[in-house]
């Protein structure tokens, strides 16, 4: 399957451009996760005759602005569609079965959101302030009446503050401070 890859950036101003990118892609190798019991566990499972590469288009549209040369900012907002996704019939469980090549299904999903980043990479104190607002979807004739659901990585809110100052040439002091939606179960 030809996975042709293109971006453009287009320059506003000296500091200041948009940016455009597509890609197609394919796997061979799919992950399927089995989160029945406390710890998910995950297969490896490669193409064959009745399970088909997972392909998937993604766009992606940037703003990006460098202000007063020491402060980075940049909105970012893509599109995620994909098919052939793997799953498995509900009820089913990895660890009980060990013909589960029967109980996979194949669906498709799709991933969007706005990313924002704001980044100081000169002087003293250096450091970013991120937040991701995302979605995630399923989409599998065999589950949930065919309607779509939050897909396992929905993960809607990723936000996160770091920080270094640093004291002289050779001591720092840093601080990480992340919020992260967990995963649906």
């Amino acid at each position: 399957i030809p996975e042709p890859r293109f971006s453009a950036r287009y320059k506003l101003a000296k500091n200041e451009s948009l940016k455009f990118s597509y890609s197609r892609m394919a796997q061979y190798v799919h992950r399927i996760s089995n989160s029945a019991i406390s710890s998910p566990t995950d297969i490896w499972y490669p193409v064959t005759d009745s399970i088909r590469p997972q392909t998937s288009h993604q766009v992606s549209v940037a703003w990006q602005k460098l202000f007063s040369g020491k402060i980075y900012a940049s909105v970012e907002g893509y599109y995620k569609s994909m098919n052939d996704i793997i799953g498995f019939e509900e009820g089913t469980n990895l660890f009980f079965t060990t013909e589960f090549q029967s109980k996979l299904i194949q669906g498709k999903g799709s991933a969007y959101g706005l990313e924002f980043l704001v980044k100081k990479e000169t002087g003293h104190l250096t450091g970013w302030l991120s937040y991701t607002l995302s979605w995630a979807w399923r989409k599998f004739d065999e589950l949930s009446d065919g309607n779509r659901f939050p897909s396992r990585y929905d993960r809607r809110h990723n936000g996160a503050i770091v920080m270094q100052y640093a004291l002289n040439k050779n001591w720092s002091v840093s601080a990480v401070w992340e919020f992260i939606s967990g995963s649906r179960f």
